[in-house]
C-alpha cells in the first residue's frame, strides 16, 4: 500500500511500510523513510493521519505519528518516550501511553 502525497511540483507514492515517522513543522509535514530520506509536504499531520492505516501507525504526541513496527526501545517512564528504528528518539504524549503499550502488545 501507498500514501500519495504532494512535495512541491510532485507527486510522489511512498510506500507506507518504508515510512518510520512523521513529525509536524506547523502546517508542514516531514516524512521519515527507512532509506533516510525526508520529504516535507504541505499538509497537516492531521491530514496525513487520516489517509494511514489504523493499527500500523499510531499518534504518540501532537507533532509525532509513528510506525509502530518500528519502535527499537520504549522508556515507560513519568515522560514516556521510544525510540525508533532509526535511533530517533520521539516524546509520548501521558494520555497516548495507554494506547502505545496496547499496540506494542499486539505486535509480540
Amino acid at each position: 500500500m501507498k500514501i500519495t502525497v504532494t512535495e512541491g511540483r510532485n507527486t510522489l507514492f511512498l510506500p507506507i511500510e518504508n515510512i518510520l515517522r512523521m513529525q509536524a513543522e506547523r502546517a508542514y509535514t516531514i516524512f521519515y523513510m527507512k532509506d533516510r530520506k525526508q520529504y516535507v509536504i504541505t499538509k497537516t499531520l492531521a491530514a496525513v493521519q487520516k489517509q494511514l492505516e489504523h493499527g500500523m501507525f499510531i499518534r504518540v504526541h501532537r507533532q509525532h505519528i509513528i510506525n509502530i513496527r518500528e519502535v527499537k526501545i520504549f522508556l515507560n517512564a513519568r515522560c514516556p518516550k521510544i525510540t525508533m528504528s532509526d535511533n530517533a528518539v520521539v516524546s509520548v504524549a501521558s494520555r497516548r501511553k495507554t494506547e502505545l503499550i496496547k499496540l506494542l502488545k499486539k505486535l509480540k
